[in-house]
């Protein structure tokens, strides 16, 4: 006997509208719903992707036969949306930032410690890249020796998407809870480690004469054991294409992607030749983990590995945030 198919919703109809596409072309999965405030981009999306639409975000839960629910909406929006699929027992799949701070990710857990059964993944995916998992299969076998310095820099170079869409009009956002959420995850994933403290500082002068009232410019130096530090930074208004660079620094070899591509050094000899790395360094396939995540759910496989580091993640992204405002060092706990 056939699985049945996996009905899903998606709320939220920008990066939502891939992943309802994905959703389509899956067998084992069926696109049941959409939802965005926007009713008549709703409208006009369901009669392409053959599905129904709904004129309310809670009007997604009064299906009986929805198996799983894709939060795809501004960030503002994501604990009050996670909250209710919980409450709804639906399993979910949320875009990053899961959620925006400590305090939402409280509220979440608090519902989560009743209903239980509910599973969830983010879509952290600089995980999928192939250069990156080579680089964490190396760092673990010690290739690089002792790693003491990492600097990553996430470049959004999207600047009209700031001022111009909901970003810039949203209560709280952030450029590292929006895109530095990403550096910070790789890190921790490459290394298998998380930080203890955290400094971080900014500037508003890129967007200063569009009145942004949030930081354009965040950096975090993240302190880990053994010294080790890691520094991120986020440029929202910097004149560059949209592009992370990321730089590792062990007492044997140095990694580095950048505009040059993924590259090795192993000599300080300025006649060495850096080793270019033939690996993909971009996601081949940005919708994967969401439909990887609901095909394990059929099969009742749970990551509760996964779940963890996406609620420490959070924990990490608030501390700095609170370094950010106090302009101290911030101790990062993980209670």
């Amino acid at each position: 006997m056939k699985n049945k198919k996996l009905n899903i919703s998606v709320i939220g109809l920008g990066v939502g509208y891939a992943h309802a596409k994905a959703i389509k072309k899956e067998k084992n999965l069926n696109l049941l719903s959409i939802f965005d405030v926007n009713k008549q981009k709703s409208k006009k999306l369901s009669k392409i992707l053959n599905c129904d639409y709904k004129k309310k975000f809670e009007d997604i839960f009064e299906n009986k036969e929805l198996g799983g629910v894709v939060i795809a909406s501004p960030d503002d929006k994501h604990c009050e949306q996670i909250i209710t699929s919980i409450k709804n027992s639906k399993s979910f799949f949320c875009e990053k930032p899961f959620c925006n701070n400590y305090n939402e990710l409280i509220k979440i857990k608090k519902v989560l410690e009743i209903k239980k059964n509910t599973s969830f993944d983010s879509n952290l995916i600089l995980r999928t890249v192939p250069v990156y998992k080579w680089l964490k299969d190396k760092i673990k076998k010690d290739y690089f020796g002792e790693i003491y310095s990492i600097e990553g820099s996430y470049l959004y170079g999207r600047s009209e998407k700031i001022i111009k869409g909901w970003r810039g009009k949203a209560k709280n956002y952030s450029g590292m809870n929006g895109g530095g959420i990403h550096m910070i995850d790789l890190v921790c994933w490459l290394l298998n480690k998380k930080p203890k403290e955290v400094y971080s500082y900014g500037n508003k002068i890129c967007f200063q004469k569009f009145n942004y009232r949030f930081m354009d410019f965040e950096n975090s130096i993240f302190y880990f054991d053994k010294d080790l530090t890691a520094s991120i930074n986020v440029h929202l208004g910097c004149i560059h294409k949209h592009h992370h660079i990321l730089k590792i620094y062990g007492t044997k070899k140095t990694f580095i992607y950048d505009d040059k591509g993924a590259r090795l050094i192993v000599s300080k000899n300025p006649k060495s030749r850096e080793l270019n790395l033939k690996y993909k360094t971009l996601p081949t396939d940005k919708t994967k983990i969401m439909i990887d995540f609901f095909l394990d759910l059929q099969k009742n496989n749970f990551n509760k590995k996964k779940m963890k580091e996406t609620f420490d993640l959070i924990k990490i992204i608030d501390a700095g945030k609170r370094s950010l405002y106090s302009k101290k060092k911030i101790k990062i706990n993980y209670d």
